[in-house]
């Protein structure tokens, strides 16, 4: 009685298939971690412009909010509040902050610009280039228009 042995073993063409599919998911992953070390190292500097974003329309917030009087044009604000005046200037990427009788000023460098508009006791601020608009409202003319 004679045995034949079955030989069992993958062809050239199953072995060549998987190695493409090997291929393509290394060339996946390896953009995925691209992707990923692009996120962590620009992370840092988005949070960073945020929070400086945050702390200036805090700043703007508070100075509204105190406010007797606002003029706005485009490119400027005039708020008097307690008989001192808060100039804001705002320039291509850069919004400066200056007290009527103190020397130093703050800025703010920003990654976009802002215009500037009233709206009755409101200044309404509009981020060029989106749709974002923020509108701060002052207590003191929110009561005198209210009387």
């Amino acid at each position: 009685m004679k045995r034949t042995m079955g030989y069992r073993a993958f062809t050239l063409w199953e072995l060549l298939v998987v190695m493409a599919m090997l291929g393509v998911a290394g060339l996946l992953t390896a953009h995925l971690f691209k992707a990923s070390m692009h996120a962590i190292e620009t992370a840092p500097h988005v949070q960073e412009q945020q929070v400086k974003l945050d702390r200036m329309l805090s700043v703007l917030r508070r100075d509204v909010w105190g406010a007797e009087r606002i003029q706005a044009s485009a490119d400027s604000v005039s708020l008097t509040e307690a008989g001192r005046t808060i100039q804001w200037k705002f320039d291509k990427r850069s919004t400066t902050r200056s007290i009527e009788g103190v020397a130093s000023a703050d800025e703010w460098m920003l990654p976009f610009e802002l215009r500037a508009s009233q709206d009755g006791p409101s200044l309404v601020l509009q981020a060029i280039g989106t749709q974002d608009t923020r509108r701060f409202t002052s207590q003191v003319l929110m009561t005198a228009e209210a009387k």
